[in-house]
């Protein structure tokens, strides 16, 4: 390869998760659901926020596939 090729730069698939603080306007991206967002998904071309429910119907996929996954679930009140 010449040494002035360009160079392939990867993801680290082990990035720990930055804190994230979820708020009231952060809302679930699945389609029609629109639920508060206690959950997210980190991927190349950017992030998809998810409720209660559809983070953990979605939590085994999401780990496999995201870079990163943060799941808030133990802030539900009254769970």
């Amino acid at each position: 390869m010449p040494s002035n090729a360009p160079t392939i730069e990867t993801i680290p698939t082990e990035q720990k998760p930055a804190a994230r603080q979820f708020n009231t306007s952060d809302r679930c991206d699945v389609g029609g659901c629109g639920a508060q967002a206690y959950g997210a998904a980190s991927f190349a071309s950017g992030e998809l926020l998810f409720c209660g429910h559809h983070t953990t119907k979605y939590l085994a996929a999401l780990e496999k596939q995201a870079y990163a996954v943060i799941d808030n679930r133990d802030a539900i009140v009254g769970k």
